[in-house]
């Protein structure tokens, strides 16, 4: 999972005012059915923001921080339109009044969003927002949301590919997040997602034994200008593959942190 800075984006203006049309005439529909066939025709709304969704931030999910490996992005509704499940598939009404809201839209992977979210919107707590109290913002999701640090903190990954709770997950409601989020979302169990994870913690791993083994080789006989060209290069190669624009560059974070060597650690600030 990526961190996504949305207050940076701003879309286009012909983008708001279309929204802002289409949600004025939604709030128009006299029953929900109409509601609902009117969001069904006007998917083309929030479609045509991947593209400047993608300009901003890549074309990666926001939720696995892959490119093609989970298939073509959608731009998809945090809080689902048509209805919202719960963990137990309990159906409760679903946000259709923020169908065209910018703050409800991320963009994901199709895999992770139509072949296994769906409809899912579990929440923490009684109070879930309706359209008599739209108050959304006093939610607790159990969902974990890219477009919130403290929740991507939460998230971290194994050297099998598995994501997993974070150090900074130390309660057991969070750790719960990161396991629905996990389960609900397929984000473990999509074979060529898990296998890319996996090659790039190898590579990382790899990398950083590599750098120990040279620190050692110093120690014993002396820094060389080839120990310390190799050094450089593989801070580099690491350094690349841990920057947040680089595809999962959540995992190699992860394992930098996992190894324990100042080093490393220190390459997550650079």
């Amino acid at each position: 999972m990526r961190y996504i800075d949305f207050t940076l984006f701003t879309p286009s203006a012909a983008w708001i005012a279309t929204a802002n049309r289409c949600q004025t005439e939604l709030g128009a529909c006299a029953t929900h059915a109409e509601r609902l066939a009117y969001i069904k025709a006007h998917a083309p709304v929030w479609r045509a923001l991947k593209q400047e969704l993608i300009d901003k931030y890549g074309s990666r999910c926001w939720f696995t921080d892959a490119e093609e490996t989970v298939a073509q992005l959608d731009v998809e509704h945090f809080r689902p339109k048509a209805k919202a499940l719960d963990e137990d598939e309990t159906e409760h009404e679903g946000y259709w009044w923020l169908a065209f809201d910018l703050s409800n839209l991320r963009l994901a992977g199709q895999i992770p969003n139509r072949e296994n979210k769906k409809c899912f919107f579990p929440l923490r707590g009684a109070f879930r927002a309706t359209a008599d109290n739209r108050h959304w913002q006093q939610e607790e999701p159990e969902f974990l949301d890219p477009i919130k640090g403290d929740d991507v903190a939460l998230v971290a990954y194994e050297n099998n590919g598995a994501m997993r709770p974070s150090t900074e997950a130390v309660t057991p409601a969070q750790c719960r997040r990161v396991e629905l989020t996990d389960r609900l979302l397929g984000l473990s169990s999509n074979p060529p997602l898990v296998e890319a994870r996996q090659r790039v913690w190898s590579e990382c791993w790899g990398k950083i034994a590599r750098m120990e083994q040279i620190k050692e080789e110093e120690r014993l006989f002396g820094e060389s200008e080839a120990t310390r060209r190799e050094r450089n290069v593989i801070w580099g190669d690491l350094w690349r593959i841990a920057k947040r624009e680089t595809p999962f560059s959540c995992v190699a974070r992860s394992c930098l942190k996992f190894s324990g060597k100042p080093w490393a650690v220190a390459l997550l600030a650079a």
